[in-house]
C-alpha cells in the first residue's frame, strides 16, 4: 500500500513544477497593466460579474477582463470565451446531460489562463465548476478570489478543503458566512450583497396604468425563475396558482418579469393558451419594481427572493428539480429551509412549498392567507425589514481593496 502513495506524490511534486514553470515562462496576457481571469455561472453570477468589472475598472480604467460571463458582463467589458449558459446546469439530470461539455470548457479554460496567467483569477459561483479551475491556477502562482460562497454551511461540507485549497481569499455575501469559513481556516471576507445597494423602485401610477395595471387594486407578482428548467416546471403552476387566485378573485392583476427574452418566450411555450382571462401583465426586466408594486409576490427559490426580501414584500417561496435530484439533496443535505430570507430573519417566516408539496391548491390558499391576514403581512412585512441593512456594505470598495492587496506589485 506504501507505493502508490509515493508515487502519487512524486507526481503531485511533477504537477506542481510543471505548472509554476508554465506562469514564469508567460507573463500577463497584453504585456502591461492589470489582466484578470474570470469566470462566473447563473444569471445572478452575471449581475454580481458585471458589477465587479465596473468596480474594478474605477480602480484600473484600461483592465482587462477574460473568461466566462452573460450579456452584463460582456456588455461591462468582458472578452468572453464562453457563454454563461455553457456551464450553469441545475441537478444531476441537467449536469448529466452536459457534463463532456462541461469538462471540455473547463480544460480549455485551464489551458488558456496557463499559457496566458492572469494577475488574478475571479471566480463566482458555480463551485463545482470553479473550485476545479481555482485549484490548478493556485498552483501555478496565480491569486484566486473566489465570489459566493458554496453552501458547506447546508450541505456537502467535505468541501470545506477543497476550498482552502483553491481560494487566496474567499468573498461572501452573508454575515454567518465569514464565522463559519474563518472559523474552519478560509481567509474570508464579508463584502455585502450589491443587491442591499439598489435603489427602491420608483413607481409612477402613470407609467403603471399604461401597462394597464391599477394600483388601487390586488397585485401579485409571478416569479418562475430565470434557468430554462425553472420555468419548465415553475411556469406552469405558477399559471395554475393565478388560474385558481382569478376564480376567487376576479379583479386580481398578475405582474411577471423575466430574465431575458429566451425565457419569456420558453415560457409561453410552455403554458400556451392558458393565460386566457387573467389580467396578465408580463416584460423583460423590471423585476424588483414589479415586486415593489405587489402585494404578494410568489418565487422561484434564489436571488429573486432575497430581492423580495430587500423590498420587505411578504412573498412565498417555491422550487422543484427533478425526482433524481431531489433524492440526492434529501440524502447530503442538513437544510431545514432553501430560501435565504428564512436564515436571515430572527424566526423563519416565509412559506417555501417545495417538490411534492408544490401544488398549486397549497400555494394559493399561502396566497389568499398573505393578502386576507393583515397582521400576519405585517409581521412578514417587519421581519424583512431589517435585512436590507443587514446586507449593505460598500461592495465595489471591498472587492477593489481585496483585488489591490493580492497584486499588489504584479500590475504595471
Amino acid at each position: 500500500m506504501g507505493q502508490p502513495s509515493r508515487w502519487w506524490r512524486h507526481l503531485l511534486r511533477l504537477s506542481k513544477v510543471r505548472l509554476a514553470e508554465l506562469s514564469v515562462k508567460r507573463g500577463p496576457l497584453g504585456g502591461n497593466g492589470m489582466y484578470i481571469g474570470i469566470v462566473a455561472g447563473e444569471s445572478s453570477g452575471d449581475q454580481l460579474g458585471s458589477e465587479v468589472i465596473q468596480a474594478l475598472r474605477q480602480r484600473w480604467p484600461n483592465a482587462r477582463f477574460v473568461g466566462v460571463g452573460g450579456a452584463q458582463m460582456r456588455s461591462a467589458g468582458l472578452e468572453c470565451l464562453y457563454d454563461i449558459s455553457e456551464i450553469s446546469f441545475v441537478g444531476l439530470d441537467g449536469l448529466a446531460r452536459h457534463v463532456f461539455r462541461i469538462l471540455s470548457i473547463r480544460k480549455s479554460l485551464i489551458r488558456h489562463f496557463l499559457r496566458n496567467p492572469p494577475n488574478l483569477f475571479i471566480g463566482i459561483d458555480v463551485p463545482d465548476f470553479n473550485l476545479r479551475l481555482e485549484r490548478v491556477l493556485k498552483l501555478a502562482g496565480i491569486k484566486i478570489i473566489h465570489y459566493v460562497a458554496p453552501t458547506v454551511w447546508a450541505w456537502r461540507g467535505y468541501r470545506i478543503n477543497k476550498i482552502r485549497q483553491a481560494v487566496d481569499v474567499l468573498m461572501v455575501l452573508f454575515p454567518f458566512e465569514l464565522e463559519y469559513f474563518t472559523a474552519r481556516g478560509v481567509p474570508t471576507v464579508f463584502v455585502g450583497h450589491p443587491i442591499a445597494q439598489a435603489l427602491v423602485p420608483s413607481l409612477d401610477d402613470t407609467d403603471w396604468s399604461n401597462l394597464g395595471i391599477d394600483r388601487r387594486k390586488e397585485i401579485v407578482a409571478l416569479l418562475p425563475g430565470s434557468r430554462p428548467s425553472e420555468i419548465k416546471r415553475l411556469g406552469p403552476l405558477l399559471v395554475k396558482v393565478a388560474q385558481r387566485l382569478n376564480v376567487q378573485r376576479p379583479q386580481i392583476q398578475f405582474v411577471v418579469p423575466f430574465v431575458n427574452e429566451p425565457m419569456q418566450i420558453l415560457f409561453r411555450a410552455q403554458v400556451k393558451d392558458s393565460l386566457k382571462g387573467l389580467h396578465w401583465v408580463e416584460m423583460v426586466g423590471r423585476a424588483m419594481e414589479m415586486m415593489a408594486l405587489a402585494n404578494v409576490v410568489v418565487v422561484a427559490s434564489g436571488t429573486a427572493a432575497l430581492e423580495a426580501a430587500i423590498l420587505a414584500r411578504p412573498m412565498v417561496v417555491t422550487y422543484k428539480v427533478s425526482w433524481l435530484t431531489f433524492l440526492f439533496i434529501k440524502c447530503v443535505s442538513r437544510l431545514r429551509y432553501v430560501s435565504m430570507p428564512n436564515y436571515l430573519m430572527d424566526e423563519p417566516q416565509v412559506a417555501e412549498f417545495l417538490q411534492y408539496r408544490a401544488t398549486p391548491k397549497a400555494i394559493t390558499s399561502e396566497v389568499i392567507s398573505l393578502l386576507d391576514n393583515e397582521v400576519k403581512r405585517s409581521s412578514l412585512e417587519t421581519s424583512l425589514q431589517g435585512i436590507r441593512t443587514m446586507l449593505c456594505k460598500d461592495t465595489p470598495q471591498a472587492v477593489g481593496d481585496i483585488v489591490a492587496d493580492l497584486t499588489a506589485g504584479t500590475n504595471g
